[in-house]
């Protein structure tokens, strides 16, 4: 029960902190389930990534897989009608500033844990 208040807490604040900002563009690779954020500009608030090829069929096992891969490093709130999802970098859980190429490394470090779950997890 508190793992799920976490996760649910954790997707709520994601929500609440990139609800006003303008978003960035993310791709996610559906063979791979690689992670990319766009690296043509300095860090933002968060992230968009399309979902639709991910091939979920119901929002709520999209909610859950991002939920499962929801850390203190990323945050992530599925918007399942518009067929993406918001990616949220945590700065604030860090003592240094990162660039996003190396949000993108702490990605590809935690690819094969995407890849994993998702392969696991009814879609």
């Amino acid at each position: 029960m508190k793992k799920l208040f976490l996760i649910m807490l954790c997707v709520f604040f994601g929500f609440l902190l990139s609800h006003n900002a303008q978003a960035q563009i993310a791709t996610i690779n559906a063979t791979n389930f690689q992670i990319t954020l766009d690296e043509s500009a300095p860090l933002q608030p968060f992230y968009e990534a399309s979902i639709t090829a991910l091939g979920f069929t119901t929002e709520e096992r999209a909610f859950r897989f991002f939920s499962a891969i929801c850390s203190n490093t990323f945050t992530f709130t599925v918007d399942y009608a518009a067929g993406k999802v918001k990616i949220d970098p945590r700065q604030e859980y860090l003592t240094t500033s990162l660039t996003v190429a190396e949000w993108n490394a702490i990605l590809t470090t935690k690819q094969a844990n995407f890849f994993n779950k998702y392969n696991t997890m009814p879609r």
